[in-house]
């Protein structure tokens, strides 16, 4: 299944029919209208593997077949959704075409069990530019069979996945990034050997981690059951929760940045699951999809209102009857953040006040957060807890919930760790996850500058926080230790600095 920017929906498999709507292997479906409508004659052979939109918003289309709508087209055609016409890409290829990913370019990258494209040899794989109307190879590195998964990431690169070994030496196995105009491989992840088992579905998730489903048990050295997330900030791998009970072959990421994850389990997160179940990036929590379906899932396609389409081999979904075509709805969104936290400043031994205004439906929990590392946030609370300081030592970090009714506010501070530095404040990001039963959203960031000129804690720099400051350093009192060094000369003309640098 592919969703066209006009939102509606393209079906391809082996069918006939579709909504009651004579077709052949593919068809077209309007989320609006709930309305079918076929594509010409549509395809003459075994059936639809893979359809991608290219920039213009026509259709390329792959499978196993020999011709779309009375034209001759070898396992690939182009759709051309103006004129409800097809046209064939050169002379296609000499076997069948199981995926199509379209590159930021407009070029299509195709995979298969083919050996020549256009007339080109090629290795299974191949690339074909729509501009020019012709084919070449993507290089004898390219794995050959067994692709079950391709992604395009922002960058151009292709996340690859499927069942091959590493691919041009490359300790990648199973999955991939591979860079189509340089024809270089890379791993995922430092030292990551991927996994021993296939990978059949990617995603990326809206903060650029990439997650992976399939059917394993370990992935880049990792415990992972059937799924698991990758950082790309961190380049290291973690699972999602207790994972799945079974093998996992579709993932989709919905608006608000939850992912979905379908195959052929009965578990996700620990808890029962039939089939499909959805997953907070935020709150590492799973929640099943009501009652699920009562066989396997294959495919996934997120409709542009936040509606889902599953498809596969299933006859139930959710209690009632649905032929291999479900639509599911989320009938009570995710919270939605209407004003996000704004940056604020503190003195090492206070703390500053952060709130966000959320609405949704339910009871509303909210996490606050403070990242002590690119891509690391730590979950803080009333306790203390302890965080790594930037220039050495533990540190302490906790947030203080205002009661109710504005329990939406927190009061933060960072505590213990030495703040000169150069430009003295030191700055902490911050941000909230906003939860409820239906789903979790995550604030942006808001910095949290810990300013240590600012010695009494009234929120402004006066003379009373030189005055203050030298009352402490002459009674030995630590909280002059402003440098984290012992108890000295500097941390006077530290302190001074950081007076007239100001916060």
């Amino acid at each position: 299944m592919t969703v066209h920017p006009n939102g509606d929906v393209f079906v391809g498999g082996g069918f006939t029919t579709a909504g009651g709507v004579a077709t052949s292997k593919i068809a077209r479906f309007n989320p609006t209208s709930n309305t079918w409508s076929a594509l010409g004659s549509g395809i003459q052979g075994s059936g639809v593997s893979s359809i991608a939109v290219l920039p213009d918003g026509d259709l390329i289309v792959g499978g196993f077949f020999s011709g779309a709508s009375g034209v001759a087209a070898s396992h690939i055609a182009r759709y051309h959704i103006a004129s409800n016409t097809w046209s064939a890409l050169g002379s296609g290829t000499d076997g069948h075409i199981g995926v199509v990913v379209v590159l930021p370019n407009g070029d299509a990258v195709v995979s298969g069990f083919f050996s020549t494209a256009g007339g080109v040899l090629v290795s299974q794989n191949a690339r074909y530019s729509p501009s020019s109307d012709t084919w070449s190879a993507l290089g004898s590195a390219f794995p050959r069979r067994a692709l079950g998964t391709l992604a395009v990431l922002q960058s151009g690169d292709l996340l690859v996945g499927g069942n091959f070994p590493n691919p041009s030496g490359v300790a990648a196995s199973h999955l991939a990034r591979y860079n189509p105009n340089s024809n270089v491989w890379t791993a995922l992840g430092f030292g990551s050997t991927g996994t021993s088992s296939a990978v059949r579905a990617v995603a990326v998730l809206p903060s650029g981690d990439i997650v992976a489903g399939g059917n394993f048990t370990t992935f880049g050295g990792v415990a992972a059951n059937n799924v698991v997330r990758y950082n790309t900030t961190s380049n290291t791998w973690s699972p999602l929760g207790a994972g799945t009970s079974g093998t996992v072959h579709a993932l989709a990421v919905l608006p608000g940045g939850d992912l979905l994850v379908a195959g052929e389990f009965t578990m996700a997160g620990g808890a029962a699951a039939g089939r499909i179940a959805r997953y907070s990036p935020n709150s590492n929590v799973w929640s099943a999809l009501g009652t699920g379906t009562d066989q396997r899932v294959y495919d996934l396609a997120t409709l542009p209102d936040g509606d889902v389409l599953a498809s596969g081999p299933f006859t139930i979904a959710g209690g009632n009857v649905c032929p291999d075509l479900a639509r599911y709805t989320f009938t009570t969104p995710a919270p939605l953040i209407r004003t996000h936290p704004t940056a604020n400043f503190a003195c090492p031994r206070s703390s500053a006040l952060f709130s966000v205004d959320a609405e949704g439906l339910g009871t509303l929990t909210y996490q606050w957060q403070i990242q002590t590392s690119a891509g690391t946030w730590i979950n803080l609370t009333n306790d203390p807890a302890p965080i790594p300081c930037p220039l050495g030592g533990i540190g302490a970090a906790f947030a203080s919930l205002l009661p109710a009714p504005n329990t939406h506010a927190a009061s933060i501070g960072v505590r213990e760790c030495p703040v000169a530095m150069p430009g003295w404040a030191v700055p902490w990001p911050v941000r909230c996850i906003v939860s409820s039963n239906c789903g979790s959203v995550t604030s942006n960031a808001a910095t949290l500058t810990i300013c240590p000129a600012d010695f009494d804690c009234t929120g402004a720099l006066t003379a009373a926080d030189i005055f203050e400051f030298l009352n402490a350093w002459f009674t030995n009192n630590p909280a002059a230790n402003i440098n984290g060094n012992t108890l000295d000369a500097s941390d006077i003309f530290d302190f001074l600095n950081a007076w007239f640098t100001g916060c």
